[in-house]
């Protein structure tokens, strides 16, 4: 086993929640996918340089900020750049700001990002969406979120856009590759879960191989006694690949440093151990 600071941190973060984004993403995924084609020109009201809620200065600054953290990863993470087109949703409104025109031209250009409106139909999350003839990365507004809580979010769901042609996530036909894991909301498999994020905290933060070692074939260890006893290896494992994955290239690329990432990871192992903040990890034990 590879004792390597890097290493722990990708297999914590295949495993920790960040609940907010977690639970809004894997229970609206397939809904708000659906297609969009027909997508009408709107005229889009700009007060005071905001859409509704969306300012265009903060998110034009947002997806400058994307396009030079894609441009100097240049497909360095996963061997495919993955600068793909994103947008901001305001849910009040259904008003979004995008980052490129639609293949249909029907958005309305706001300086250097176009702005238009959603049916009022749409079901959208922090999640991907077909919109006027292109997939879309879309993520719903938050202005209370830091920059860097941002970027995670935006790479993330960034990531979905693109894992079809990585074959993450998906079969050789290109279907999806489904996963049920009731299991987790059973005391035991919460238990071992728990046993198994408490054994990688530590394998994170010890500064002794020796202990890192030990602490990851614990970690293995509780991890193998849940899923033989749930017989859930596969259904885990796809929904870690799939949300897991994306939460992982969020993280690592808005964070530079692995310090970062370690202090990060370790804010949200203690906020997805509190039961009162997360009632349920069905949905959310994968980011």
């Amino acid at each position: 086993i590879m004792m390597k600071k890097k290493h722990i941190l990708l297999i914590l973060s295949l495993v920790i929640a960040s609940v907010g984004i977690g639970v809004t993403a894997t229970t609206l995924r397939e809904e708000s996918g659906r297609e969009h084609n027909k997508s009408e020109s709107v005229n889009v009201e700009v007060k005071h340089g905001m859409i509704g809620s969306l300012s265009v200065d903060e998110i034009s600054s947002l997806i400058h900020k994307i396009n030079e953290i894609h441009n100097e990863d240049n497909g360095l993470l996963w061997g495919k750049p993955l600068n793909t087109r994103i947008m901001f949703i305001d849910p009040q409104s259904n008003s979004f700001i995008a980052s490129e025109q639609d293949s249909t031209n029907s958005l309305t250009s706001v300086g250097e990002v176009f702005a238009g409106r959603l049916p009022e139909d749409t079901i959208f999350a922090n999640s991907t969406l077909t919109y006027g003839g292109k997939e879309w990365a879309t993520v719903i507004w938050n202005d209370s979120n830091s920059e860097e809580e941002q970027l995670v979010l935006c790479l993330h769901e960034m990531f979905h856009n693109v894992e079809k042609e990585l074959t993450i996530g998906y079969d050789k036909k290109g279907d999806f590759l489904q996963y049920y894991n009731d299991h987790m909301d059973e005391m035991e498999a919460r238990v071992w879960l728990k046993l198994e994020w408490e054994a990688l905290h530590k394998a994170l933060n010890s500064k002794e191989q020796a202990v890192k070692k030990s602490a990851i074939e614990d970690a293995l260890a509780f991890r193998k006694v849940r899923q033989t006893q749930y017989n859930s290896a596969q259904n885990e494992r796809r929904f870690e690949t799939h949300e897991g994955l994306a939460e992982y290239n969020g993280q690592k690329l808005t964070y530079e440093e692995s310090e970062k990432q370690v202090e990060v990871l370790n804010s949200d192992l203690n906020r997805v151990l509190d039961e009162s903040c997360v009632p349920s990890y069905v949905r959310a034990f994968a980011y």
